[in-house]
């Protein structure tokens, strides 16, 4: 069986410390595709839902604005133009 990675993937691989196999392992994972999950049910407050007392709003308001600082963001734009139908 041929490798389907050229000696440059391979090499680029090796410096990110990714074996071929493990490589290869995503690949067929991408071909597989997603199969979506199928919901049971909506989730509810006590079922999936906790609800928040106004203290703990301000609480983790609080720790969001000062974790915040400590993150890189970034922002995606699609090349193919969905962008611009979003």
């Amino acid at each position: 069986m041929s490798s389907m990675f050229t000696s440059n993937d391979l090499n680029e691989l090796e410096k990110r410390g990714i074996s071929k196999e493990i490589a290869e392992q995503q690949i067929d994972l991408i071909k597989q595709g997603n199969q979506p999950d199928e919901a049971i049910r909506a989730a509810h407050v006590n079922d999936g839902i906790q609800r928040l007392s106004p203290h703990q709003k301000k609480i983790y308001i609080e720790l969001w604005k000062e974790e915040k600082k400590n993150w890189n963001y970034e922002k995606f734009v699609p090349a193919s133009g969905a962008a611009s139908r979003m």
